[in-house]
């Protein structure tokens, strides 16, 4: 990943990356939201990502503030025709509804 230069519009480049790692950077970008890839793309890619403006705060130019409740929206995936999509997916859960102290054997 290699962030864009001072002075130019925000842009996040990603060079000879896959779509795991790709999808694994967005992961860590969304504030802990999962993505998943459901693409199928298998090879290795060159993708710019864009920002877009916020044209009530132009002068944010790529800074999301920690309470935004989806970052990645801030970014054009449009432009590299991949849509993101919220989805309920099922989870692994662990209930414990009842524990007892062990024996003293």
């Amino acid at each position: 990943m290699v962030p864009g230069q001072v002075g130019q519009s925000m842009t996040v480049r990603y060079y000879g990356t896959s779509m795991a790692d790709f999808v694994s950077e967005l992961s860590m970008m969304s504030g802990g939201h999962p993505v998943e890839d459901h693409t199928g793309l298998t090879g290795r890619y060159d993708i710019t990502l864009g920002w877009i403006p916020d044209p009530e705060h132009p002068e944010r130019g790529g800074l999301v503030s920690p309470n935004d409740p989806d970052p990645l929206l801030h970014f054009d995936f449009n432009a590299l025709g991949l849509r993101l999509v919220p989805m309920k997916v099922p989870i692994d859960n662990m209930v414990i509804d009842h524990i007892e102290r062990p024996s003293e054997n």
